[in-house]
């Protein structure tokens, strides 16, 4: 189990250092006038360092747990991961 839970652990933060540069990328990314306002922007940038920022918690949570509880923990994570990736797969879609 623990070599399981270490290589789990690894590939969740080698995965969050990437998604850690395409929020950054997406931020700094010029957009044509007009494509989304600039409330929707900041939202946009605000609710992906949010969600970034919860992953990056409970990968901490994830390496700081017993092993009973880890397993209820990692579902939670994994929760986590799924939105921030669907978010970013449709933030990188907005021109």
């Amino acid at each position: 189990m623990l070599k399981d839970r270490k290589a789990h652990e690894s590939r969740l933060e080698i995965q969050l250092a990437r998604w850690k540069a395409d929020v950054d990328k997406l931020i700094a990314r010029p957009h044509a006038p007009g494509a989304f306002g600039e409330g929707t922007r900041a939202q946009t940038r605000a609710a992906l360092h949010a969600k970034h920022l919860e992953a990056s918690l409970h990968l901490d949570d994830l390496k700081r747990a017993s092993d009973e509880a880890w397993l209820s923990l990692k579902a939670g994570a994994d929760a986590t991961w799924t939105e921030l990736e669907a978010m970013l797969g449709k933030a990188s879609q907005k021109p």
